[in-house]
């Protein structure tokens, strides 16, 4: 099986695309966005709003599932069939009346207007959009992803003081390190000491793959 990434569907990603190894799947939050802030801006009951309506359904039914996870107390496996059974039956038909919609009112919109750049990235995108319906493990964007990389967002106007390729690397990797951390409930500080104190004793990829076990919880 190849490896799966959830993206945005920048072309950055077209050449791990290519290497074929890599399963990319587009994040349904990206092609939302592109309707959310049409239909802020207008007062009549249009295009966007029925896409925004759209999608609301869709993310209803993901809450649900994961209510019925928390509900039954469902272990990941269980709650991956879950979800891929009620996306086949709930989610993937609205998919398709989506998909029938965005090519009928498609021509009648100026390509160059936002409202045409939205209708063109989820037509355009639409075989990676629906990847999600197909495997339970899948998330339907990678908004987590978006959360976990926050901090270093608000913080990388700090780093244009690194002084060095080598320096803004180490700040990368730090930051890995600390994120990684706290995805796992660990407590940052003592993960981060654990891991710099073992590193200068790896000799083989073994070595490194082991301190991916450490435990230093909060």
């Amino acid at each position: 099986r190849s490896d799966t990434l959830i993206t945005d569907a920048q072309n950055i990603f077209d050449d791990l695309n290519n290497i074929g190894k890599i399963n990319l799947v587009c994040c349904n939050a990206h092609a939302r966005r592109k309707f959310e802030p049409i239909a802020k801006a207008v007062k009549t009951d249009g295009l966007a709003k029925h896409a925004m309506r759209i999608y609301r359904k869709l993310y209803k039914i993901e809450r649900e599932v994961k209510n019925e996870r928390n509900r039954q107390e469902l272990s990941e496996e269980k709650f991956y069939q879950l979800r891929h059974k009620t996306r086949q039956e709930k989610s993937k038909p609205i998919m398709q009346e989506f998909k029938i919609w965005l090519d009928k009112n498609h021509p009648e919109i100026l390509p160059k207007s936002p409202l045409g750049k939205a209708f063109f990235y989820a037509i355009k995108h639409w075989e990676g959009l629906t990847k999600f319906l197909g495997d339970g493990r899948l998330s339907i964007d990678n908004n987590h992803t978006e959360q976990q990389i926050k901090p270093v967002v608000i913080a990388r106007k700090n780093f244009l003081f690194c002084k060095s390729i080598n320096g803004a690397k180490a700040v990368c990797n730090h930051m890995s390190l600390i994120r990684t951390a706290v995805e796992h409930g660990l407590d940052p500080y003592r993960y981060r000491l654990e891991i710099l104190g073992k590193v200068p004793a790896c000799q083989t990829l073994a070595d490194y793959e082991k301190l991916l076990t450490l435990e230093y919880r909060a």
